[in-house]
């Protein structure tokens, strides 16, 4: 049976479906490569160790042929991210406006692509960072590698995204991978405890962006950030339905303050980042925060700028807390990870206070 056989509108619909439309496809370019990569590594891994496990062999021989697939994993992950880095540059410059592909859930512009070239050149700093500590200071390591390429994976859709069901999958993906990740040195209680502290937090977080996420379905029968500022536009008269809307929107604002470990809700962040390996603690800096204050910024002017005047004063409050619990607390500190973790807290404190001085015209 030939192709000419079915409607065209089918195959439109067939080829769309797998993403092969080029006015899609080319957007997308870097972040399915991406995924290929990963899950052939992780293909290449179980082969591998299928193929071993039939001979036996000693622990110093194991341990070396662990750090040398590390070494192999590393050393092409990094080129591959040099590479992702070159995409997002061209994709940067061919893109002139905003656009909005697969029926709104991702927006491809000037803002994200730049974010996302800029993390993926800030992760290669990472795997450089923590290097020595994959080869040599944890025998356990081959995961981590895998670990980490998958939090940048899930960090550039969440940047991308403009969808709130999709913005939680990722959210609560990144977590899962950050209580592994905090988890490494399985030996150490501390550093099981850390991770479960984070795990508890994180799903305190969750709770309150999730059922802010259901609350805005509820009453917008959408979960597109599009959607959402059409339904304002058509019932911002209506002082019921604007009324409505302010709870779930702090409840989300609230749950990206628990993540970002703001003030009042910093009480967590010296102790999961003192229990956690140093290579985590400049994760946790450099990119998780980065993640979800680029995010932040577009959740709170994209979509929750018509509600400015209520949510600016959560931005203040926690801004001021943020630098000044940070600042006091740093000044106390002899262990290294505490203090960067109350110094992050300061400086975050200040990007708030950036943020909530804007004034809507």
């Amino acid at each position: 049976m030939g192709f000419k056989n079915y409607p065209e509108s089918f195959w439109d619909t067939f080829f769309s479906i797998l993403i092969f439309s080029k006015n899609f496809f080319i957007y997308i370019i870097p972040e399915f490569l991406f995924l290929c990569y990963l899950l052939l590594s992780l293909v290449f891994l179980v082969i591998f160790f299928s193929q071993k496990a039939e001979y036996s062999l000693s622990g110093s021989r194991l341990k070396y042929i662990l750090k040398n697939l590390v070494l192999i994993i590393l050393n092409k992950l990094i080129i591959f991210l040099y590479i992702l880095s070159l995409l997002y540059v061209c994709i940067f410059l061919l893109t002139h406006k905003e656009v909005y592909i697969y029926n709104n859930i991702f927006s491809i512009d000037s803002y994200s692509i730049f974010f996302k070239f800029f993390l993926t050149c800030v992760f290669i700093a990472v795997l450089i960072f923590c290097f020595q500590f994959m080869l040599f200071e944890s025998l356990g390591s081959l995961e981590l590698p895998i670990l980490l390429g998958f939090s940048l994976f899930f960090s550039l859709i969440l940047l991308t995204t403009i969808d709130f069901f999709l913005m939680y999958l990722m959210i609560e993906a990144l977590t899962f991978i950050v209580c592994i990740l905090i988890a490494t040195n399985y030996s150490s209680e501390h550093s099981l405890e850390s991770a479960i502290k984070y795990f508890i937090i994180s799903s305190l977080a969750s709770g309150f962006i999730i059922y802010g996420v259901f609350w805005i379905y509820a009453i917008t029968k959408g979960t597109s950030f599009i959607e959402f500022q059409i339904f304002f536009f058509y019932n911002s008269i209506s002082i019921s339905f604007i009324n409505s809307l302010k709870l779930p929107v702090v409840f989300i604002i609230i749950g990206f303050l628990i993540k970002l470990g703001a003030f009042p809700f910093s009480i967590w962040t010296p102790d999961v980042y003192e229990g956690s390996p140093i290579f985590i603690v400049f994760y946790f800096i450099v990119v998780l925060k980065t993640v979800f204050i680029v995010f932040f910024t577009r959740v709170l002017f994209f979509v929750f700028i018509n509600f400015h005047s209520y949510w600016y004063w959560f931005l203040i409050i926690s801004a001021i807390g943020s630098f000044l619990f940070g600042s006091f607390g740093a000044y106390s500190q002899k262990n290294i990870k505490r203090f960067f973790a109350y110094t992050s807290l300061n400086q975050l404190g200040f990007i708030l206070l950036g943020l909530s001085a804007f004034h809507q015209s």
